[in-house]
């Protein structure tokens, strides 16, 4: 696959099963390079295997079947790029748009009744009446924490508020105030709504979060502690459960899903010491039975968990998950490998069949990667190796993921296949600190683990990767990473001189900058090292790559987004200011008007280029 490929093969985004099982409905998302933008557009796929395009807008998102099947819900952007509702019937028809906010709708939910829903609408704390233009220009007055996001953008001027729309009464709000009401989610038989909200009050915020419930006449109650929620779903009888931690300090931890009983959240599975899927953490409902996706191993388990918390393992092969839906004793979902970049599912009666395959035509050689572990600390460690097609010598290539609660796997990955494609071996892993190995794994890099396991473990792969495979070229090594992946990479450059060739990107160099500066400030340092600013400044300089910068001596391109605000460009400024200061070939490239998440979801062209800027600098100093 080349960079300028990106835009031949399709994701699905979202799916779900109408609520008589013969159809399903997804969102399958295509890069256009030619309009620099994206084709996110509905289908239809008929349990008997047969679909049709459903859709035609340039950004159709996120659908959902109304409860008594006649209708879908959709979000579409209308001449902006903020997402309004949007009504279709399935059998054919327009779209029709039903809301008009300002800064458009986030998120929504059905009512029981088929006829109203429930939308999560972001509005400007500031309620002044100006343009875009002045508003731009304004001072921005900032008095919480964090008082931006990166994704969405700026979070500190705005605000979200729960409405219900549709049916026969006009628009009604059922929140107020300065805090912000998200993720809502409509009772199956009852008139409340669930979301999640941090009600305290605090200034000094961290990305904590509680579960509460509001009814349609804006009777708020709250339901939780505090705790670090990432949902909120009801059971098909109205049993509320919410996926996180019920300790907002608790992070990192394998994510849970709980049940919110009088006396308290039931863990529901909690002999499973596996994370709810970080990338997918939607909760399905087949019957009483919970169906969701953990993280195992770098492959995503599909389990079904009963009341009781008897657990059954509907899916457990080396695939990714990407997205899932249930109704009574159907399941569908998203299934990719490395040669697949996605394709629709049905499992019924203990029988998978593919319904649709948006990708079948994708006509690009890909390959597939060598899956082994690698002992290191007293632990196995999953690590790939993708080589390019023929027998020859080649650069060893190694990419190191972010978070560090992330995880490579067994699912389809443009970068590997791009940097296979142009004649690199690549080499990934997991390390301690990814997910997909329960609780201790995954905190294994806080404390004084910081820095040291994960280093030893990517260099122990790295090791058993040549000695594995003999076309690797020991002289020829060149690393790789973003954020989390970014940090380890100029930290490994700092202890290790054997590399030719490195790119840093979106990465955390200086904790001590950090600190006040990214959106996640308030918490991550508390997380990972148990210290912040000032009392913290010895330790998070200790484990700072800048306090390393002035001994690396491998050629290396950094690069950044100017609106990073999980890594904030002085991150990559101060990175370059050291290496040039130390006559270290090097070079920073940033990209306009995106944030951190470009490499996986920026302007297609950016992201082409992001490619071709890489294959560049890794061919000229990997070079045989």
């Amino acid at each position: 696959m080349r960079p300028d490929q990106i835009g031949l093969y399709r994701t699905v985004a979202a799916v779900d099963v109408a609520p008589d099982r013969s159809q399903v409905v997804f969102a399958a998302d295509q890069a256009d390079l030619d309009a620099d933008d994206y084709l996110r557009v509905l289908w239809l796929a008929e349990a008997s295997g047969e679909g049709r395009q459903l859709t035609a807008g340039r950004s159709d998102r996120a659908p959902r079947w109304s409860p008594d099947g006649k209708r879908l819900a959709f979000l579409r952007a209308v001449e902006s790029t903020h997402h309004q509702l949007a009504l279709i019937d399935p059998s054919g028809g327009e779209a029709a748009i039903i809301t008009d906010f300002p800064l458009g709708v986030s998120a929504f939910d059905w009512a029981p009744d088929s006829e109203r829903l429930v939308v999560q609408a972001p509005e400007y704390l500031d309620p002044a009446d100006v343009d875009d233009d002045e508003r731009s220009r304004r001072p921005r007055r900032h008095d919480r924490i964090p008082y931006r996001f990166d994704f969405p953008r700026w979070r500190g001027d705005t605000v979200d508020h729960l409405w219900i729309v549709g049916g026969e009464a006009p628009p009604s709000r059922l929140t107020e105030g300065r805090d912000s009401f998200v993720k809502p989610s409509w009772s199956p038989v009852a008139d409340e709504i669930a979301f999640l909200a941090d009600l305290t009050g605090r200034r000094f915020q961290t990305l904590a979060s509680q579960v509460g419930v509001v009814r349609p006449d804006g009777t708020v109650a709250e339901l939780t502690e505090l705790g670090y929620f990432t949902g909120v779903t009801y059971r098909t009888d109205g049993v509320l459960h919410a996926v996180g931690l019920l300790d907002e300090d608790e992070w990192p931890a394998p994510l849970e899903v709980w049940r919110l009983e009088e006396k308290g959240p039931v863990a529901l599975a909690p002999q499973i010491d596996r994370t709810v899927s970080l990338a997918n953490p939607h909760i399905a409902w087949s019957g009483l039975d919970a169906v969701y996706s953990v993280d195992d191993g770098g492959r995503n388990r599909l389990v079904s968990v009963q009341p009781d918390g008897v657990v059954h393992h509907l899916v457990d092969e080396p695939i990714g998950i990407d997205a899932h839906s249930a109704n009574d004793d159907v399941v569908v979902f998203v299934r990719s490998t490395a040669t697949n970049p996605g394709d629709v599912v049905m499992l019924r009666a203990g029988q998978a069949n593919t319904i649709a395959g948006p990708n079948a035509e994708l006509d690009v050689p890909l390959v597939e990667g060598d899956h082994f572990q690698v002992p290191s600390g007293g632990h196995e460690i999953d690590a790939w190796v993708y080589l390019p097609q023929g027998d020859g010598p080649v650069p060893l290539l190694l990419n190191i993921h972010g978070g560090p609660a992330g995880q490579y796997g067994f699912g389809f990955f443009d970068e590997f296949q791009v940097y296979a494609a142009a004649g690199f071996g690549v080499v990934a892993c997991n390390p301690r600190g990814s997910s997909g190995r329960g609780k201790e794994w995954l905190r294994a890099v806080t404390g004084d683990g910081w820095g040291v396991v994960d280093l030893a473990d990517v260099q122990a792969v790295v090791e058993e990767a040549l000695r594995r495979h003999p076309r690797l070229d020991e002289n020829r090594k060149g690393v790789m990473g973003g954020s989390y992946g970014g940090f380890l990479t100029a930290w490994l450059l700092g202890h290790d001189q054997s590399f030719r060739s490195a790119v840093v990107e979106r990465a955390l160099i200086d904790w001590t900058s950090l600190v006040g500066t990214s959106d996640i400030a308030s918490s991550f340092p508390r997380f990972y090292l148990d210290a912040t600013m000032p009392s913290g400044h010895e330790r998070l300089w200790e484990v700072s790559p800048l306090r390393l910068a002035g001994g690396i001596t491998t050629p290396t391109l950094i690069i950044h987004s100017e609106a990073d605000y999980r890594c904030p460009i002085e991150q990559a400024q101060q990175l370059f200011f050291v290496l040039m200061q130390h006559d270290v070939e090097s070079a920073l490239v940033t990209f306009p008007d995106e944030g951190h998440e470009m490499s996986r979801s920026g302007s297609p062209r950016h992201r082409r280029e992001r490619f071709e800027l890489i294959l560049d600098w890794h061919r000229r100093h990997l070079a045989g």
